[in-house]
């Protein structure tokens, strides 16, 4: 589709479609390479400080759910400390949710200077493919509108030349997109330019010195039980 003109397809590599990774050499000489996955919560209770996990090293993986109307609006409600249901601001719907990930990436992932060449990856997976219908030719089928809904919605976006594909996968069902998305993501591991990159030993030193001092308040803190329900009670009613 015309709207999808930045989206990699399945069938296609990277370098005929999306500019951005074309100058990505592959690094085949590195034999040994560790993929850190970080799960970030949806609980609005993370919104405020999901930004300082935001790397522009890294690949994104928003998950939607495609069993669900773009405008779906769960019901989002928490108890007080008095066990009163209270409504949890924050998104609402699955489309306000993309848009809130959307600009968290783009707007705190904005390299400057030398760094600015290195752009985050976007990878969209929509989740539930087995409750869209019973046959599975009808599942791809209503998949594929479900894509196009959202990705002529993320069009005008700033963040979509950042999208690199779209995937549709089922916990029931192995021949849905979990190994081309597992096969994606180490491709785009394998085109970043950092591979290899040096740095100073001291900081490996620092890293390491801040690890153990860690372990060792860790080891030594203690708290009242009464004390830790009370700050779980604080940052509730935060909200």
């Amino acid at each position: 589709m015309e709207q999808a003109a930045s989206i990699l397809s399945q069938s296609e590599t990277p370098k005929s479609r999306f500019n951005i990774w074309s100058k990505r050499k592959i690094h085949k000489s590195l034999n040994l390479r560790r993929l850190n996955i970080w799960d970030c919560g949806g609980q609005n209770d993370f919104y405020l400080s999901v930004h300082i996990f935001l790397d522009n090293r890294s690949i994104f993986c928003i998950t939607l759910d495609i069993s669900k109307p773009f405008d779906w609006k769960p019901e989002r409600l928490r108890h007080d400390k008095h066990g009163q249901p209270v409504p949890v601001p924050g998104p609402e719907t699955i489309k306000e949710t993309l848009d809130y990930w959307l600009d968290a990436i783009y707007s705190h992932t904005g390299p400057s200077g030398k760094a600015a060449a290195q752009k985050p990856c976007i990878l969209l997976i929509g989740t539930h493919l087995d409750k869209l219908a019973f046959f599975k030719k009808d599942q791809r089928r209503e998949a594929e509108k479900k894509k196009k809904e959202i990705l002529d919605y993320i069009e005008t976006h700033p963040a979509k030349d950042l999208v690199y594909g779209f995937y549709f996968v089922s916990n029931k069902d192995r021949g849905s997109d979990i190994q081309t998305l597992r096969r994606d993501i180490f491709q785009i591991l394998e085109m970043q330019d950092y591979w290899g990159e040096e740095r100073p030993i001291k900081w490996l030193v620092l890293e390491n010195t801040l690890k153990k001092k860690a372990d060792e308040l860790a080891a030594k803190a203690t708290a009242p039980d009464t004390d830790i329900s009370e700050l779980f009670t604080f940052i509730s009613d935060l909200d």
